[in-house]
Parts: structure tokens; C-alpha cells; sequence
């Protein structure tokens, strides 16, 4: 059974697929490897919604949508960032690493 504190995190499955897709295909990626981006990715989209979710509160709004958290981002994070996450937020299905990946 999982801990409270692991069921934050991403599937670690779901974590290495995506860094596969973006490395070349001769490197191996370790578990510990694969478990930092999980805990890193996971603490990232927290930090995003817990942002979110205060300037939601302070504009009254009761849901967290897409335009809301892409502000948040923006707010606190490089623009090439916010770029890759709106493509994959469209719907697009290409992974942030590849253009010829889905993800």
C-alpha cells in the first residue's frame, strides 16, 4: 500500500516513459533518476495548483481552470516554460521534448 506522501507523486511509470521520449535512445535512465523527476514534477504542479488555488480565492472564482493555472505559471516561471505547457494543454498529444512523440 501506497503512503500519503507517494500518492502525491506522478505514476513513476508515466515519469520514465516521458524521459525516454526526450533522451536518446542509447541512454539508460536509474531509478533514482526516475524517482527525483517524479518527486520534482510532482512538487512543481503542486506549488502551480496551490498558486492557483489562492488567486482564485482572492478573484472569487470557486473552480481552478487551464487559464488560471497557465497564469500562475507564467507569474512564476520562464516563458519557454508556459510555451510547452500550452501545447500540451491544447491538446496537441506531442510530448514538450519531441515533436514527432506523443505522449
Amino acid at each position: 500500500m501506497r503512503t500519503r506522501a507517494e500518492q502525491r507523486f506522478l505514476p513513476i511509470a508515466n515519469v520514465g516513459r516521458i524521459m525516454k521520449k526526450c533522451l536518446p535512445s542509447t541512454t539508460k535512465v536509474s531509478k533514482d533518476a526516475k524517482e527525483c523527476v517524479q518527486e520534482c514534477t510532482s512538487e512543481f504542479i503542486s506549488f502551480i495548483t496551490s498558486e492557483a488555488a489562492e488567486r482564485c480565492e482572492l478573484e472569487k472564482r470557486k473552480t481552478i481552470n487551464g487559464e488560471v493555472s497557465t497564469t500562475q505559471t507564467r507569474d512564476l516561471t520562464a516563458d519557454r516554460t508556459i510555451g510547452e505547457l500550452t501545447m500540451v494543454g491544447a491538446g496537441t498529444g506531442y510530448s514538450v521534448c519531441d515533436d514527432d512523440a506523443r505522449v
